[in-house]
């Protein structure tokens, strides 16, 4: 029961918790950072005070990579419509 309290403490009532929406400015900074550090939730946390290894981990899971898989494709996709259009 202690860990289910102090997880709900450090991820959800904590006061000093950053609850504000994440910027553009923000995604940036952790698509770069992750680059360097890969997944190391924790450290990437200490990059943005007020917010917990738990919101990085979601925000890089649950958003990021999405955008950046959308992004890759629609690149993709481009490219290759580029050489459709120049082999004519």
């Amino acid at each position: 029961m202690f860990a289910a309290g102090r997880e709900r403490w450090i991820n959800h009532i904590d006061p000093a918790i950053n609850r504000s929406p994440w910027t553009h400015e923000d995604d940036v900074k952790l698509i770069e950072a992750h680059g360097r550090l890969g997944n190391k939730w924790t450290d990437l946390a200490a990059l943005f005070p007020g917010r917990t290894d738990n919101m990085i981990k979601n925000r890089w899971n649950s958003t990021i990579q999405k955008k950046l898989r959308d992004q890759l494709a629609k690149q993709a996709a481009e490219a290759a419509q580029a050489a459709e259009g120049g082999a004519g």
